[in-house]
């Protein structure tokens, strides 16, 4: 019954986008172009990555927006990521990323020596780094790097995911899971391989993934996943 109500709530999400229904605009302030990420932080507050190489801050749900990267030392930030009372920007090409420890007043930069970073974690002062083909820690603000990640050879992590103290990594192959920050992975893999697979979501402890027109749907962690066709071709986000 579970899987089904949030299946319907999908659709539902799915129907209102394809249908054109009615939008709030939220961009007053915005003036960096195309918005790529979006994440909320503490309270009320967001956070916004813009095209046009801008971080933007709302502190009253979204309704203004103010730029926070006067002292970035490297923009093309695609993605922003909040943790407490810390925010890191990357840039998903790149193999490097921003970190602030006062939500946003002052940058630092991290190099990883990786590449392609698609998530960066601050957590008991260790950043922990996903690329595309590697997962790392660092001990000294991201001078020098461990991997730790599982051994992949062949293809690509598309997506990587830190919820409740656990990452994911989804590649074309399966899911890789560690709860305990990278020291052990465990390997679910999928009955074919999905050399499109995209996007990567857990909602109400239900996992989700895209497969061009398709949702993927899985109640017990990644062991089994199940099915629905939509009538929306090749789904970018949900």
């Amino acid at each position: 019954m579970k899987i089904k109500l949030n299946l319907i709530a999908f659709l539902f999400i799915f129907c209102l986008y394809a249908s054109n229904s009615q939008w709030k605009e939220i961009s007053q302030g915005l003036e960096g172009g195309q918005v790529n990420y979006i994440c909320n932080g503490k309270n009320n507050d967001f956070f916004a990555a813009t095209l046009g190489n801008d971080l933007y801050y709302s502190n009253d749900g979204t309704n203004n927006w103010v730029s926070i990267n006067d002292s970035l030392k490297k923009y093309y930030s695609c993605y922003i990521f909040s943790n407490h009372d810390t925010l890191i920007s990357t840039y998903l090409a790149g193999n490097f990323f921003n970190y602030s420890f006062d939500y946003g007043k002052k940058w630092n930069y991290a190099v990883t020596s990786l590449s392609s970073v698609l998530l960066t974690i601050y957590k008991d002062n260790k950043f922990y780094v996903a690329t595309s083909k590697e997962f790392a820690v660092s001990l000294d603000s991201g001078i020098h790097w461990i991997q730790t990640g599982p051994n992949i050879t062949g293809t690509s992590f598309r997506k990587a995911l830190y919820e409740k103290n656990t990452f994911y990594l989804l590649n074309e192959n399966g899911l890789y899971k560690s709860n305990d920050y990278g020291s052990s992975w465990n390997y679910m893999p999928f009955e074919t391989s999905k050399p499109y697979v995209d996007n990567l979501k857990i909602i109400n402890d239900v996992f989700y993934f895209t497969y061009g027109d398709t949702l993927f749907y899985s109640n017990n962690q990644g062991e089994n996943w199940q099915y629905k066709k939509t009538n929306i071709s090749s789904i970018i986000n949900f």
